[in-house]
């Protein structure tokens, strides 16, 4: 099993501002567009704000977080499997 893997980058420093989107597996978008560099560095910080550290949550939190990504694998699975019933590649 493949799994690629493909990360958001903004890069927000004094002398550039850059935001680079996965666009194809070999691929980003980049843009050096202002607003949209802002508004991703807004978005990035409310979701690191609103984040918490998974070591350090309680049995609770860990739980719901592990039970969320087996869903989203076992849901994927059954794509898979769908689209290799119906023949499709």
């Amino acid at each position: 099993m493949i799994l690629e893997i493909l990360y958001t980058v903004l890069i927000d420093t004094p002398y550039k501002k850059a935001f680079y989107v996965p666009f194809t597996f070999l691929s980003y978008f980049e843009t050096s567009d202002v607003q949209t560099c802002d508004q991703a560095h807004t978005y990035i910080t409310e979701q690191l704000q609103q984040s918490k550290f998974l070591n350090t949550a309680g049995e609770q939190e860990q739980h719901v977080f592990f039970k969320k990504i087996h869903n989203k694998i076992d849901a994927l699975q059954r794509l898979i499997s769908a689209s290799d019933a119906l023949g499709f590649e």
